[in-house]
């Protein structure tokens, strides 16, 4: 368990926030909807048991933002998925399919706490990793985070 303050827990999510619209800046993406002939080549997400990672199951409609490679992320697509539970699903090119690397899924709950930059809801975030990728762990990792704690 690591404890933070409520500045440090607003500092790290503005962190993350900052890299993730970064990332989304300097690399090529678009968007489409879900059953759009441009996820094929993703066709490898469709046969992950989700639900053994704890896990939502995976959107059937909705807007779908595809990632091209990343310099400095370890994987070579990324799909963004928003909604009530974000998702990102990354993957390593095999020839010429995109084989499913893992995902992140975070949600945010009802209890709110304050702090001088404004009110944040206490989050879960599911991280699940075949192989480390830059800044994430092979294997599972859960954090909760509420207020001043973050519980992994």
């Amino acid at each position: 368990m690591l404890a933070l303050s409520k500045k440090s827990a607003v500092a790290g999510t503005a962190l993350v926030m900052a890299g993730a619209l970064l990332a989304l800046s300097t690399s090529c993406t678009r968007t489409v909807q879900m059953g759009d002939p441009a996820l094929q080549p993703f066709a490898s997400m469709y046969s992950v048991d989700r639900a053994q990672y704890g896990f939502t199951p995976q959107p059937d409609t909705g807007p779908v933002s595809i990632e091209g490679t990343s310099t400095h992320g370890g994987y070579d697509a990324m799909l963004h998925f928003g909604g009530k539970a974000s998702r990102t699903i990354a993957f390593r090119l095999d020839g010429k399919d995109y084989q499913w690397l893992g995902e992140q899924e975070s949600f945010e709950g009802p209890r709110v706490w304050d702090t001088p930059d404004g009110s944040f809801h206490e989050q879960v975030v599911i991280t699940y990793y075949k192989q480390a990728v830059a800044g994430e762990y092979q294997g599972l990792t859960i954090k909760y985070t509420l207020g001043q704690t973050t519980n992994s």
